[in-house]
């Protein structure tokens, strides 16, 4: 572009342009769609306590076909029933209850994310 057309870059022939700077974006990218989809999911546990109160699809056919009473327990659970010891308001429960469990998930998905990012960069600079 250079020699063959410098008006386009603001040079007058035979001036040089200066390389390009080598950035990458998309590291700050993978962070942008990162926050973004904690901020959307931290925004859903706000109106959780607004979600319906009847069993999902799977526990309602369940129900219908009669075999919900041979359902197991799951062997442990953090937050059973979405519910926080010391708070007595259901609703401000299910959202506390929603954000530590949206964060976890959330620097899970995002430590492993950057992990495999990071590992991708490194074998392509190798």
């Amino acid at each position: 572009l250079t020699a063959a057309r410098p008006q386009l870059l603001g040079l007058s022939r035979g001036e040089e342009a200066e390389p390009p700077q080598q950035t990458d974006r998309r590291g700050v990218g993978l962070r942008r769609v990162l926050a973004v989809g904690y901020v959307v999911a931290i925004a859903v546990t706000l109106i959780a306590p607004l979600a319906s109160g009847s069993p999902d699809g799977l526990e309602r056919v369940a129900e219908d076909q009669g075999f919900i009473e041979t359902a197991l327990d799951a062997p442990y659970s953090i937050i059973p029933d979405y519910t926080m010891p010391g708070i007595e308001n259901e609703a401000v429960a299910t959202i506390i209850a929603g954000f530590v469990g949206v964060t976890v998930v959330y620097f899970l998905f995002a430590a492993f994310t950057l992990l495999v990012y990071r590992a991708a960069a490194s074998r392509g600079r190798a």
